[in-house]
């Protein structure tokens, strides 16, 4: 499966051994700037239940922009 620009992503995901954000997700809002482990440094746009999850809609330079679940990306505040 191919994912689009819109589409969730989950590059670099955590999986067994690899770590979790460092913070609580729920304190993200727009204007915060994060650090992803594939795509850089960007700015949070956009924060959205999804169930038990949140999809964080972030903007990175040279990425574009990419909406990515909380709970598996990973993300750090910067």
């Amino acid at each position: 499966m191919r994912f689009g620009a819109g589409d969730l992503r989950t590059a670099g995901a955590g999986g067994p051994g690899r770590p979790r954000p460092s913070f609580d997700s729920s304190t993200l809002q727009a204007g915060d700037k994060v650090r992803h482990a594939v795509f850089g440094e960007g700015t949070v746009v956009s924060c959205a239940p999804a169930g038990s999850d949140t999809v964080v809609t972030v903007a990175f330079p040279e990425h574009g922009v990419k909406k990515l679940l909380a709970s598996v990306a990973p993300l750090e505040k910067v």
